[in-house]
């Protein structure tokens, strides 16, 4: 499953630095209209956060728990790929913003906090 996360990051780590460089900036006149955005990667990342941090601890099966965690790095997700796809590529600042800040949510999701559960999980006879 990380296996996954990191290819579409690996893809979208080189869609921003090679195949939508960033603008020299001379003479370029932008409107941020996009800034909503902005608002919608923020609350994604805010969710994502919440579900670690408040939903994750006090599930009591694995399954769920496993559920709620690929939920939670699917909206993390979510941010990264509008700020590549949805954000003009004159607005730099905001792409990496959001690329940053989904990077920064999927690491915090990682699952080293449920490595007991994920075991009973898979193999329930071995717990």
């Amino acid at each position: 499953m990380w296996v996954t996360w990191f290819a579409i990051f690996a893809g979208l780590f080189i869609i921003h630095q090679f195949a939508a460089p960033i603008p020299d900036g001379a003479g370029v006149e932008v409107e941020q209209v996009y800034s909503y955005f902005s608002l919608i990667a923020i609350g994604q990342c805010l969710i994502s956060l919440v579900i670690r941090f408040l939903v994750v601890p006090r599930m009591g099966s694995a399954k769920n728990l496993c559920t709620a965690m690929i939920f939670g790095v699917l909206l993390a997700e979510g941010a990264g790929i509008i700020g590549m796809f949805a954000v003009p590529v004159e607005q730099t600042n905001e792409r990496s913003l959001m690329l940053s800040m989904s990077i920064a949510c999927i690491l915090i999701s990682a699952p080293i906090y449920a490595v007991k559960k994920l075991k009973e999980f898979i193999s329930p006879e071995a717990a």
